[in-house]
């Protein structure tokens, strides 16, 4: 999995400097960000066919509409609007912002995305765990460690937060130091988030995985609708 993934951002990095290089444009760039993701999704598929064990006899599927509707169904919805979240910010930043703040809350975004792969790493290590027993003392002391790891690793980003900036945007991004403060205070809880949100998955409650997605995108709306008119990017 990790060396399919590496090899997607790798051919995602090559095709889109190859894009910006020979014909600069939106559809170009978003063309050679969708052709890896697409080739990975085409061979993972593949190799997880090859790696299924064949069952003896006809091969019936076990997954009804029932079964769909109670437990594919839900993990789709709460996965799409998680994205939408996550991303839902920079439009409303360009509707009540300027576009240069648009660019700085994007770019110091990035970098707390990528700050999310190290608690995905340890989630997909301890996924068995979770997926397989209800073991809550487990599922706490991976969330508080999580947490504390989190947190941890937000303060001292947070300590060099105007260098970082400096020295992967250049001067010119100063400004979005205040809001990439702003944005490490959520390390620990997105850390934490990856817990429990997997828990509920392997413990069968897809639709409360649902529910708690819909009702953090309302009021992310809310409270966005509320403080960036007042506050810009920092809101």
């Amino acid at each position: 999995e990790s060396t399919l993934l590496l090899a997607q951002r790798l051919a995602a990095l090559a095709l889109a400097v190859l894009a910006t290089a020979l014909m600069p444009s939106l559809w170009m760039f978003g063309a050679a960000l969708a052709l890896p993701a697409g080739a990975a999704m085409l061979i993972a598929l593949g190799l997880a066919t090859r790696m299924m064990p064949v069952p003896p006899g006809p091969v019936r599927s076990a997954l009804t509409l029932a079964g769909w509707r109670d437990h594919v169904a839900p993990i789709g919805i709460g996965l799409v609007l998680s994205v939408v979240y996550f991303r839902v910010d920079v439009f409303l930043l360009e509707r009540w912002t300027t576009l240069e703040t648009v660019a700085q809350y994007s770019a110091v975004f990035r970098i707390v995305d990528g700050m999310r792969l190290l608690p995905a790493a340890v989630i997909a290590v301890a996924l068995p765990r979770i997926l397989g027993t209800r073991d809550s003392v487990f599922t706490g002391r991976l969330s508080i460690g999580l947490l504390v790891s989190g947190g941890v690793v937000g303060a001292m980003v947070l300590l060099l937060a105007s260098p970082i900036v400096l020295v992967a945007y250049g001067p010119q991004y100063g400004a979005a130091v205040p809001i990439f403060r702003v944005l490490l205070l959520s390390t620990p809880l997105l850390a934490v988030n990856l817990a429990l949100t997997h828990q509920l998955i392997g413990w069968h409650r897809q639709a409360a995985y649902a529910w708690t997605c819909a009702s953090a995108l309302v009021a992310n709306l809310a409270l966005n609708a509320w403080l960036i008119p007042a506050a810009g990017g920092i809101g």
